[in-house]
């Protein structure tokens, strides 16, 4: 592993090199995947220490490509710590080579910055699609992204797995403010002779669905180049064939907390016919069991054994087949990340 150190001014720039051959590749087709040597920049900012630098790659040693100007901090160092300094990031880069390149499955890695500005030329290096687009009056109110400016220039970067939406501030920077995964993408409508494109977003962690509305002028290349990237990816991701206007109605931890017991229970029927048709995923096997365990401790409280009922339900959806494959591969996961 080599340093190399740069003062640029306002901030200070660490190359990080690592050789192929220290990393630890488990298969000969991973390691004709990995460059010689592993690139990565470390960007120090003025409020070091009490503040984490960012960490790009400048390589591309897995599929999909993480180099797109993703901070991967915390996918090297999860928890930042004052007193470890550099040295518990320079720790860190192995363990996460060696992750990312021997996994046998897609995961997403890494984050950008809202607000944070980007040098857009940087992107002409890199796998990405690129369209000029504007912000269209959106009628859904509620989900529509409120910082977004209507009719304002926005340029859209598709990368192998994200979509990026820059506000530009010149011809050459832009200031990021959206950002997803493709797979967070659960809805697309094209209008062809408008050239407008309405995107619909599910937001994991927080439970959020959001909607974009977009011109774009080059649409159909646009969704083609959409579709093209999400299959190349060959991942299998939660789908769902929604009609015309139709979005996917999810459930928010508020709206679970002051659920009353009647619609409580009309979800608990709904989610369990939904997961015993095959719609197995974390949201329905978690809300499910979160609203079993609403209900049992409702029926319980009033002495009606009608809890019973839930005990069994939430038995019976956790035995089947999909959910208990899913229940272990987020226990290995979990066990994987404390690992690190």
């Amino acid at each position: 592993m080599h340093l190399n150190p740069k003062d640029m001014g306002q901030e200070f720039h660490v190359d990080v090199m690592i050789e192929k051959d220290i990393i630890g590749i488990d298969s000969e087709k991973a390691k004709e995947r990995v460059p010689k040597t592993v690139v990565f920049l470390i960007i120090i900012t003025q409020g070091y220490p009490n503040e984490p630098p960012e960490i790009l790659t400048k390589s591309n040693f897995c599929s999909p490509s993480l180099m797109d100007g993703r901070d991967l901090m915390k996918e090297i160092c999860p928890v930042w710590n004052i007193k470890g300094g550099f040295k518990q990031i320079l720790e860190g880069f192995l363990p996460f080579l060696s992750r990312v390149i021997n996994a046998k499955g897609y995961k997403f890695y890494g984050a950008f910055h809202l607000g944070a500005t980007y040098n857009l030329k940087n992107f002409d290096n890199m796998i990405v699609v690129r369209f000029d687009c504007t912000v269209e009056e959106n009628d859904n109110k509620k989900n529509m992204i409120q910082s977004l400016k209507v009719n304002f220039d926005y340029e859209l970067i598709l990368t192998e797995d994200c979509f990026l939406l820059f506000e530009k501030l010149d011809s050459s920077t832009g200031k990021i403010v959206f950002w997803s995964s493709l797979f967070s993408i659960t809805d697309l409508q094209l209008n062809k002779l408008k050239k407008i494109c309405t995107i619909n977003f599910y937001d994991e962690e927080v439970n959020t669905d959001y909607q974009i509305k977009l011109k774009i002028d080059y649409i159909l290349l646009f969704r083609d180049s959409l579709v093209k990237k999400m299959k190349s990816l060959k991942v299998k991701v939660e789908s769902q064939k929604l009609i015309k206007g139709q979005t996917l109605n999810r459930l928010s931890e508020k709206e679970i907390k002051n659920m009353k017991i009647n619609d409580i229970e009309k979800n608990v029927k709904e989610l369990r016919e939904r997961i015993i048709k095959g719609e197995i995923n974390d949201y329905t096997v978690n809300t499910l069991t979160h609203l079993c365990g609403r209900a049992i401790e409702h029926f319980s409280q009033i002495g009606d054994e009608k809890y019973k009922e839930y005990m069994n339900i939430m038995k019976e959806v956790l035995s089947l087949d999909g959910v208990d494959k899913l229940t272990k591969e987020n226990e290995n996961e979990i066990k994987e990340n404390s690992d690190i």
